[in-house]
């Protein structure tokens, strides 16, 4: 197919070949009627701890927040249209919903899947209700997912038949998928590796790794700048040295008393009220124990010694639990000591946390998704009555029926997330073994390769650093599922000359 007739065939291919006229058609019918039938048993939204700030940042177009500014922004967006809830929640539906249509079509088109498979997928995607719940809250996670698709489909296309605006796509996905989550951290490293394996000229290729450093960079540089010119503090993100400083809390505890080494005088007095707490009777805390904050219990937790020593050294919050002003002040002496205790003791951090975190990284919690009761109340403090300033007068109400339906369909999905994980292993593993990257042609297998770093990256970028939850592993379950099914498809169908995806000269 010829480099210079890609956009004229693949548009041919998706709206003008039946098939897929009628997967476009049929799509579009079933997500409007799936949304139809949900808001008649959910007519309300769903809003919890983090999107109040969220809209906090929206209502005051702050630039640096506790979270991510990149979803504030897009609120603020939708403000200057609509300050209905309601258009927020189609909003990211509406996206959502068209990046699977992309994907999907896309990875037909690249792959050539079989109707079967692409049958199976369009069930994933179309017919998946997590996907409904999900575009009911007001958080960033829908249009994350959005984002992160388009954004591996484009560096597929990219291998597959590169053109040099895709360079210019892929590096404004990039930028914008980071302001909305900072766990898109590693994926400039996909994308590089991707530009690597694409055959293209070299100058393109330098393009496409240095423009996404370049714009990340920038956001970064001006996100510390803002916090310096607040704060007095140079940092990119508060909330990381916080996230450092409660992992570390996890594993220090079960450091034997004898083996506990002096800190430095920079650290003392935050470790005596660490070492205080931890002398003192509390609640057992770990990660295989979920409690309200999933994972983050020295974050957002009294009587964690990082929210008391804070009172201690600020005062007592009166209006937020989390502060963005003291959350930027102590982030650069909690990001050290945390990252002080983890350098010390790293073979706890690996039994305490990271093992702990794999187990639940195949099983994830569904937290929001499970929650009966903080998704449908409002706050009523500074942050709710900011989010009502925003949203004017809303609820969050559900019948009790569908509240208890939600959390029961919900209890199921982690062990669906453990039979996705385990079933793409093992698809992965027979394409190996069945010597796959030999059998199919060149351009396949560098687009496997790039999934296969994706999946290492992200695994070891949540069981390291993150929280494995259930909304958290949304992307990379979508890419689990669609080459698990390419993988099974290769299984079963490699030895027949017309699989689309054999060397020609196999047979």
């Amino acid at each position: 197919m010829p480099t210079n007739n890609l956009e004229k065939d693949f548009v041919n291919y998706a709206l003008r070949t039946p098939a897929n006229q009628l997967y476009i058609a049929f799509s579009i019918s079933l997500s409007f009627a799936a949304w139809i039938v949900f808001k008649v048993f959910y007519p309300n939204p769903n809003i919890i701890f983090d999107s109040y700030y969220y809209i906090y940042a929206a209502y005051f177009n702050d630039d640096v927040s506790a979270w991510p500014v990149g979803y504030s922004k897009i609120l603020r967006l939708i403000g200057w249209f609509s300050h209905s809830i309601d258009a927020v929640l189609i909003v990211q539906y509406i996206f959502l919903q068209c990046s699977f249509l992309f994907f999907s079509l896309s990875i037909r088109y690249i792959f050539k899947i079989s109707s079967w498979t692409s049958a199976i997928l369009f069930a994933f995607l179309f017919l998946n209700p997590i996907y409904l719940y999900t575009c009911n809250l007001v958080l960033s996670d829908a249009i994350f997912l959005g984002l992160s698709l388009m954004w591996l489909i484009n560096l597929l296309w990219i291998i597959f038949k590169p053109r040099p605006y895709m360079i210019i796509i892929q590096a404004l996905l990039l930028f914008i998928t980071f302001t909305i989550r900072h766990s898109a951290l590693f994926y400039p490293i996909v994308g590089c590796f991707a530009l690597l394996l694409s055959k293209q000229r070299i100058v393109y290729k330098m393009v496409g790794i240095v423009l996404p450093c370049v714009l990340i960079g920038g956001f970064m540089l001006f996100s510390i700048h803002e916090n310096n010119k607040l704060f007095g503090i140079n940092q990119f993100s508060p909330f990381q040295g916080w996230k450092v400083a409660s992992n570390a809390l996890y594993i220090y505890e079960h450091v034997d008393s004898n083996e506990v080494k002096p800190v430095p005088p920079r650290f003392k007095e935050l470790d005596s009220s660490v070492q205080s707490y931890y002398h003192s009777k509390h609640m057992p805390v770990s990660i295989f124990n979920p409690d309200p904050s999933w994972g983050s219990y020295y974050m957002f937790m009294y009587p964690s010694p990082l929210l008391t020593f804070r009172d201690k050294k600020m005062g007592p919050e009166k209006n937020f639990l989390i502060n963005v002003r003291t959350l930027s002040l102590l982030g650069p002496l909690y990001k050290d000591y945390g990252s002080y205790i983890l350098k010390q003791y790293p073979l706890t951090y690996a039994r305490y946390f990271v093992l702990p975190n794999i187990s639940i990284y195949m099983m994830p919690y569904p937290e929001v998704y499970f929650d009966s009761i903080n998704p449908f109340r409002i706050q009523q403090d500074t942050l709710g009555k900011v989010a009502n300033k925003w949203f004017g007068n809303y609820s969050v109400s559900a019948s009790r029926e569908v509240i208890s339906f939600r959390a029961a369909l919900f209890s199921q999905y982690p062990l669906l997330n453990t039979f996705i994980h385990i079933l793409f292993l093992i698809g992965l593993a027979g394409f190996v073994v069945l010597n796959g990257y030999q059998k199919i042609e060149n351009v396949f297998a560098r687009c496997v390769l790039l999934v296969g770093l994706l999946w290492v990256t992200n695994f070891f970028f949540i069981v390291i650093a993150s929280a494995s939850l259930l909304r958290y592993q949304l992307f990379i379950t979508v890419v689990e599922f669609t080459f698990m099914l390419i993988f099974v498809e290769f299984v079963f169908l490699s030895d027949n000359k017309n699989y689309p995806l054999i060397k020609k000269g196999n047979f």
